[in-house]
């Protein structure tokens, strides 16, 4: 791993489309504004300068021959890793360690970018590059959102808040979780060792307000009001 910079970093744009989608037919590469989910990511990952490398690593011929237009490197993936059971984390180890020989570079640091995700700011990657950086080069990074949730479990027909029933709002602690719009892997202590998880993870903070994760028909009414309402901050991307 090179000095703390990540202009000095070699990294590699990975997005996965599996041709199979159980609750969305064709989710990665159905159109929005007259353009394939997967070419969201595609551009988002061109703009941004630190990445050497765009490779699709897909089971689709549909996918492949969109992605043909653009500079990335299209990988097949083979029918083992192209069920709903297998791992994403499987099918990047697949990209760096079986089909290696065929990238122009030996990435450093792999960057996750999932096609259901279309919704990124110019800067996104780039400052996520940066951060992995100056955390110095954590196993991994992503980016998180944050909710106050007045949460709880269901025990049989019971109802079991985790907070008494008068607390406000505000007392409520945050709830962080994935975005899903981008995960960095170090290579070194990752992907070629076999270890999705690593031992210490960093992150950058985004807006849940603006984030959109294709997991469900009415996601696309999210994903046409957050277009419409940020405009001139994605609009970059149909360009």
């Amino acid at each position: 791993m090179r000095d703390a910079d990540a202009s000095n970093l070699k990294s590699t744009a990975v997005i996965p489309v599996r041709a199979g989608s159980k609750r969305v037919s064709g989710k990665n590469i159905r159109e929005f504004k007259g353009q394939p989910l997967l070419v969201w990511s595609i551009k988002a990952a061109m703009v941004c300068p630190q990445i050497d490398e765009i490779i699709v690593t897909t089971d689709d011929p549909r996918a492949a021959e969109i992605a043909e237009d653009y500079p990335v490197t299209i990988l097949d993936r083979p029918s083992r890793l192209a069920s709903d059971m297998a791992s994403t984390f499987d099918v990047l180890r697949h990209v760096i360690l079986e089909q290696g020989g065929e990238l122009q570079v030996q990435p450093d640091a792999l960057v996750l970018l999932q096609a259901t995700s279309p919704l990124r700011e110019r800067n996104l990657i780039s400052n996520s590059l940066q951060r992995f950086a100056a955390t110095r080069f954590p196993d991994r990074l992503l980016e998180l959102n944050a909710l106050k949730l007045f949460s709880g479990t269901v025990h049989s027909d019971d109802w079991n808040p985790d907070y008494p029933e008068a607390t406000r709002s505000q007392d409520i602690p945050e709830t962080y979780f994935p975005s899903g719009r981008i995960f960095i892997y170090n290579c070194d202590t990752t992907i070629r060792e076999g270890d999705p998880e690593g031992r210490r993870c960093s992150y950058v903070l985004g807006d849940y307000a603006t984030n959109i994760n294709i997991d469900a028909e009415q996601d696309f009414e999210k994903l046409d009001f957050v277009y419409s309402r940020y405009e001139e901050t994605y609009k970059y991307l149909l360009d």
